[in-house]
Parts: structure tokens; C-alpha cells; sequence
């Protein structure tokens, strides 16, 4: 769950203020009795104002909502395009690059490019040799960590390690991104954040001995 909210800060910052509002409702109940009677009636008389609006005007109301649901979904869609790093389960990386990954798993690493899209596994080599997600390559975290990729919108990296050692990820990850743009490459990377357990059960094939 903690993980999962590391890399969830919008949801995150909203559960704090959640739980900052009812630790000041609960440790100072005097503060709350002062402004509760101005607070509710206030809340009261604004939400009536509202549904007698929305009766009055259904058409306007209706566009109003569709706009801010547009706002909302378009800021959060802004906000994610702007993270370097994104994280995905093993599960909704196959759901978005089902096709990418078909040709993967028929055509090997070297179909990378007509793939656009890149399995980096950070596994160490006797990891990935024991059992490796078709189509990725290896490159233990330590290497990882050194090397620019050329990363635009079209041609995705994604990187995974091992599900235990997220944190791990996490850094090559980051060392990743600042490496490509050292370079002058512009991309994102793709972090999954069940690591080889989550794409194995996901679906994508595995295989063992060999190594790239």
C-alpha cells in the first residue's frame, strides 16, 4: 500500500488532508463546535442554492458536469504525460501494449524498433537466465544505471526488476532518464511496479537458458 501511494502523490497529498482534517476534528472538538453551526448552515443554504440551479437549468447543468469531467481526466492525463517515470503493474502494461508485446514474444530483442517498445531486465544473469520474459534483455542494475537509451514517445523502455527490490528499479529508473537526457534524448520510462513476478502472471511467456 505505501508503495503504491510513493508513486501515487495526488492520491496521496488527498489522503493527508483527509486524515489532517479529522485528526484537527477529533484532537480539538472546540474548534470544530465554534465554526460548525457557520460551517453546516452555510454548506446547507449553498447546497440548496445549487439544487434548485440545477432544476431550473438541466441542459446548462449537464454541460457544466461534462466540462469539468473533461478538465478533470484531461489535467490528470497532462499530469501523468509530464512524469518521467511511470509506473504500471504487469497487468496494465499487456492491457496498453498488447500488440507491441506480441511482437516481442515472436520476434526476439532484435524486433525492439518494430516493436517501439523495449524489455529491460535488471535482474542479475543468473536470475534471468533461470527464467526470462521472452523478447527482453538483461542488463543487471549496477550496468543499468551507466547507460543512455534513445527514448522518444514512439520507442518505450520499459524497465523491471525483480518485485522484492522495487527500490532498486526505482533507482535505475531515475538514473535512466537522467542519462538519456544528458544525451539529449526525450522519453518516458515505463516502471513496473510488480517487477518480473507481476508480467509473468500477467501473461507474458517466460523462458530459460537463454540470455541476451
Amino acid at each position: 500500500m505505501l508503495d503504491y501511494l510513493a508513486t501515487q502523490p495526488l492520491i496521496a497529498s488527498f489522503l493527508v488532508i483527509i486524515i489532517v482534517t479529522l485528526v484537527l476534528a477529533f484532537a480539538f472538538p472546540s474548534l470544530v463546535k465554534i465554526t460548525e453551526n457557520t460551517f453546516w448552515n452555510n454548506l446547507s443554504h449553498q447546497a440548496r442554492k445549487l439544487k434548485r440551479r440545477l432544476k431550473d437549468h438541466p441542459i446548462q447543468s449537464t454541460i457544466i458536469a461534462v466540462l469539468l469531467v473533461v478538465v478533470l481526466a484531461g489535467g490528470y492525463y497532462l499530469y501523468l504525460s509530464s512524469q518521467s517515470v511511470i509506473y504500471l503493474s504487469g497487468s496494465e502494461l499487456k492491457s496498453r501494449k498488447a500488440s507491441n508485446l506480441q511482437i516481442l514474444e515472436k520476434e526476439g530483442v532484435g524486433a525492439s524498433r518494430k516493436a517501439q517498445i523495449y524489455l529491460l531486465d535488471i535482474r542479475s544473469r543468473d536470475e534471468y537466465i533461470e527464467e526470462y520474459i521472452l523478447g527482453s534483455a538483461s542488463l543487471p542494475a549496477e550496468r543499468a544505471k551507466k547507460e543512455a537509451y534513445p527514448m522518444d514517445k514512439k520507442y518505450i523502455l520499459v524497465v523491471f526488476g525483480s518485485q522484492n527490490r522495487f527500490d532498486e528499479a526505482k533507482e535505475t529508473a531515475a538514473a535512466i532518464i537522467k542519462n538519456g537526457k544528458e544525451s539529449g534524448y526525450q522519453g518516458n520510462v515505463f516502471l513496473i511496479k510488480d517487477g518480473f513476478e507481476g508480467l509473468k502472471k500477467a501473461g507474458l511467456k517466460t523462458a530459460r537458458g537463454a540470455i541476451y
